[in-house]
């Protein structure tokens, strides 16, 4: 409207050739005209400023809804229905959520001395305390190089891939597991204890007055013994086997593998069946 007055003065002034038109009018209606544009501009700016007002909006709103990035079972929620959460320098954790109970891991420490016997891919079994009956299978999947050392005892972790397709297993539970390094056929086993074993010689034994035999059947106290021997060292040992007569005779043999309580003999004078002795009973 601003615009078109100003055009209709300029136009009948310059018809009539500025008679009828002062130029006050004419300055009036022009500044009407430059007022009336720049209203015309302002108020286009607020209204590109509201649009981005609610475009932010509408982001800000999305944002209020939280999807989980997975499908799986909610362990923890941290948060509680209309709590309102604010990130600061890191992302506040919401909910702790299993993708896929079926498929679990399990963690377990390796003593540093073992540890060079463990491989990806061999088999492992294990126990939890909720069915101290039953033994679960498992696979070493990873073995992770990163020392953890507690009261000077240093152990790497081990990643088990664990099936659990019955659901049986939660997490978090306590396991004790062992991990199969070697695996043998017909071996000959006898305990370690028997390489621990010396008898304990009376001193009547040493002069001739008794035998061996005599010395390790329990009877009344005698005279002071002698210490045992030295623990063994080195692939050759030398532990007692009693034979059916009842007398006793030292074998010498060479060990193999063991498993902590047992241990393989690869050779030596041993046959399956024979008796050995890992204790001497005190008289």
């Amino acid at each position: 409207q601003r615009e078109s007055e100003y055009t209709r003065l300029l136009g009948l002034n310059e018809s009539r050739d500025g008679a009828l038109v002062s130029e006050q009018d004419l300055t009036s209606a022009r500044a009407s005209r430059d007022r009336a544009v720049a209203l015309v501009e302002s108020s286009e700016a607020q209204i590109a400023q509201a649009q981005a007002q609610v475009m932010l909006n509408r982001t800000e709103l999305s944002r209020t809804e939280v999807f989980s990035p997975v499908r799986g079972v909610v362990l923890s929620r941290s948060v509680e229905p209309g709590q309102t959460v604010a990130a600061s320098l890191q992302t506040p954790e919401l909910f702790v959520i299993a993708e896929d109970l079926t498929k679990m891991q399990l963690s377990v420490d390796i003593d540093e001395a073992d540890v060079g016997n463990i491989r990806e891919g061999q088999r492992a079994l294990f126990s939890v305390d909720a069915y101290p009956h039953d033994e679960f299978s498992a696979q070493v999947s990873q073995l992770r190089l990163a020392p953890h050392s507690s009261a000077g005892v240093v152990t790497y972790e081990a990643i088990l891939a664990v099936e659990n397709a019955d659901l049986r297993l939660f997490p978090g539970m306590t396991a004790t597991a062992v991990v199969t390094v070697r695996d043998f056929q017909d071996a000959l086993l006898i305990p370690n204890a028997a390489f621990r074993f010396s008898p304990t010689v009376p001193q009547e034994v040493a002069a001739g007055n008794r035998s061996i035999v005599g010395a390790l059947i329990p009877r009344p106290p005698a005279a002071s013994s002698t210490s045992p021997q030295a623990p063994q060292t080195g692939r050759t040992r030398k532990v007692w086997v009693l034979e059916s007569s009842g007398g006793v005779r030292e074998v010498a043999v060479e060990i193999g593998a063991t498993d902590g309580a047992w241990r393989e003999i690869l050779e030596g004078g041993l046959r399956v069946g024979d008796a050995v002795i890992t204790e001497q009973l005190d008289p």
